[in-house]
């Protein structure tokens, strides 16, 4: 038995002896969150599975000792239709085709004896070198010249792969590869190209000589590429920019505000430079424990790039140590490091992106509609090393993760998408992000927590006799609410307060069966000036409801939209969380209950309350245990009448934290 199988069966063995594990999915030799099927393995005889490549219905899998061709016409179901393994090199993570033409570049190792002849670096004596392949007929790929001298640590193809731009700056003309006498040859380096427009690249430490190097360049649209250096760069080769295949122009560039000489391991600017975020990934090596300077996962503000030609940072997360139970391996072997990940073809200014983390796995996140980063999901395979993550053809959400040292796990993700704001894709629209754990699967429209299924968004918009005021108030009120199942749905007002006095639920006004907006003209013997609440409630069918409610104060014949005294059922690691009423205190000192449900996963949980910017009091009684309702209590007595105090909350579930504030009114 290897040493990984052995290490594999005794965190299994741990997992099952620890009776209730946080991970939601457990295999014989893999952890997974519950929106995340393990399909099938592919499993590699030597391994060292680095790279990949899927154009159209075929995926180029290239590892140390072959590059292997797939038919994923079945994405469930890859069938390999073909194979080589003349002249492999060491590493290929990165896999430039178009489908007729691909390469394999190196700079540290490869056997060919025309590559000896011209090493560019790596080992000593061992050469580098760009090879070349003919996999027109995936079942009979043919071996071409190699370009010796071009052997970057990757390279890239450039307009349909007629050129090659190397990392370390190499340009290597392609256009007579299949010619009966061609060969590829090197004309030129983009890298002097750029330095000649006054760029320079960041040191690797200050004073130093040596510049943090580049990593890889990917063709957001043809002609116009992303580089992964430091600064990151976009750079383009048409004349209509400027630019040509032997003067790149420089279109715009970012680089990180911490940590300048950071190393930038890749970079997605998605839908061909149009979206409104950048990706960009580092990476750090053989780290084995985490900490605040390893490989980050980022995201840049690039809405502004077409005005000044500058991307901003707006997030970023890293990964982090744990417990296989809670998502997290304890150590790592090729370092705690983000590597490659893909975007989904929903995405859209934010939605689903894969990250591959090494021995953390596959990452399921998601860019909200702001850039901000969650984590959705997760796959961690026993014995593994992830390097890169590659969707199967548009439409499916199969995903291949390539692993160095289990070859290819087929995996089927089965959460929800949120492509925020897009409905006309099939998926649910929205930016809230769930945690690994809060239970669901099922497929794209099965609800991650079914209570969120019905509605978008809800509101309650003052109105007067006039139309709405210019203060935002009036004596009526405006109900709408933006649906995401067609089912009709109630509503209804509540009074909570009269004076000094709670109430309790008293209803005031209902409406039912409603699916348009509607106006109400706040008038009835109940009324008076109080805290009101109104609840939204859509029947889902099976048992379920999607409740909302909205904060109302009503002062002088006019109601006004307050804070908010409850949170409704998320899909996040916080699965619900409320207080007993927008206000407490009273004649009788009523204290504040509140109370919370975190999903599995969580582990830990802060509650505060707080009279403006100071905490007057952190609860001690409170827990993390899924799917548990935990309730608090915060005595009137001691806080001032017409305070509102702020309870918040924050949960900790790995390297994703959640912060939510709701708001109560001192009588």
């Amino acid at each position: 038995m290897t040493t990984h199988r052995i290490l594999a069966a005794v965190l299994l063995a741990l997992l099952l002896a620890a009776g209730s594990a946080r991970a939601d999915t457990m295999g014989p030799d893999y952890i997974a969150s519950d929106n995340v099927e393990f399909v099938k393995a592919i499993k590699s005889p030597s391994g060292l599975t680095a790279g990949a490549r899927i154009i159209g219905k075929t995926m180029y899998v290239t590892s140390s000792k072959d590059l292997e061709i797939f038919d994923i016409s079945t994405p469930e179901d890859p069938k390999q239709i073909g194979s080589l393994t003349a002249n492999i090199q060491f590493e290929n993570e990165e896999v430039p085709t178009n489908g007729k033409l691909l390469g394999i570049s190196s700079d540290l190792l490869n056997s060919s004896p025309q590559c000896l002849t011209s090493p560019p670096g790596g080992l000593p004596g061992l050469g580098g070198c760009l090879r070349l392949y003919d996999v027109r007929d995936p079942a009979n790929v043919k071996e071409l010249p190699g370009v010796p001298g071009a052997g970057d640590h990757t390279s890239t193809c450039v307009l349909d792969c007629s050129y090659f731009y190397g990392s370390a700056g190499t340009i290597t003309d392609a256009t007579q590869a299949f010619a009966p006498a061609g060969r590829s040859k090197i004309v030129g380096d983009w890298k002097k190209a750029v330095r000649d427009q006054g760029f320079e690249f960041a040191p690797k430490a200050p004073g130093s000589a040596s510049e943090v190097p580049c990593h890889n360049l990917n063709e957001i649209r043809p002609g116009v590429l992303i580089a992964s250096c430091q600064p990151f760069l976009v750079i383009s080769v048409l004349p209509q920019d400027g630019g040509s295949i032997l003067k790149p122009k420089i279109l715009a560039t970012g680089s990180t505000p911490q940590e300048p000489a950071r190393f930038i391991h890749s970079a997605h600017w998605p839908r061909g430079g149009q979206d409104r975020f950048a990706l960009i990934g580092g990476e750090t090596n053989f780290k084995p424990q985490c900490g605040p300077t390893n490989g980050a996962f980022m995201t840049f503000d690039a809405s502004h790039v077409a005005q000044d030609g500058k991307f901003t940072q707006i997030d970023e997360i890293r990964p982090v140590n744990g417990s296989y139970l809670s998502s997290n391996p304890p150590a790592q072997i090729l370092g705690c490091s983000v590597h490659w990940y893909e975007e989904h073809d929903t995405y859209k200014d934010g939605g689903l992106v894969a990250l591959a983390e090494y021995e953390n796995g596959t990452r399921f996140l998601q860019i909200t509609a702001d850039g901000k980063i969650k984590e959705q999901g997760f796959f961690i395979p026993l014995g593994g090393s992830t390097s890169a993550p590659h969707w199967a053809r548009s439409g499916s959400d199969i995903l291949y993760a390539i692993d160095y040292e289990r070859g290819i796990d087929v995996l089927r993700y089965k959460g929800l998408h949120y492509v925020p704001g897009v409905a006309e894709t099939g998926r649910v629209p929205g930016t809230e992000g769930r945690q690994p754990g809060s239970g669901g699967g099922g497929g794209p429209r099965s609800s991650v927590c079914a209570s969120t299924a019905g509605f978008d968004h809800v509101g309650a918009r003052p109105h007067s006799a006039h139309g709405d005021d210019e203060a935002g108030s009036g004596a009526g009120l405006t109900f709408s609410a933006a649906r995401r199942q067609a089912r009709s749905y109630d509503v209804e007002v509540f009074r909570q307060s009269s004076g000094r006095r709670i109430t309790g639920e008293r209803r005031v006004a209902r409406f039912t069966k409603r699916s348009k907006t509607f106006t109400w003209s706040g008038t009835g013997r109940r009324l008076g000036s109080g805290y009101y609440f109104v609840r939204f409630t859509m029947d889902l069918g099976g048992g379920r409801k999607d409740v909302r409610r909205v904060t109302l104060k009503r002062s002088r014949g006019r109601f006004r939209v307050a804070r908010a005294f409850y949170l409704r059922d998320t899909c996040g690691a916080l699965e619900s969380f409320k207080l007993s009423r927008p206000v407490f205190g009273g004649p009788g000192d009523r204290p504040l209950s509140i109370a919370y449900r975190v999903t599995s996963g969580a582990d830990s949980v802060r509650v505060e309350a707080l009279r403006g910017k100071k905490v007057i009091r952190r609860f001690k009684a409170k827990g993390a245990q899924a799917r548990q309702t935990y309730r608090l209590r915060l005595p009137a007595k001691g806080i001032a009448r017409g305070t509102d105090v702020r309870i918040r909350i924050t949960v900790q579930r790995a390297n994703a934290r959640t912060t939510s504030t709701l708001t109560s009114r001192r009588l």
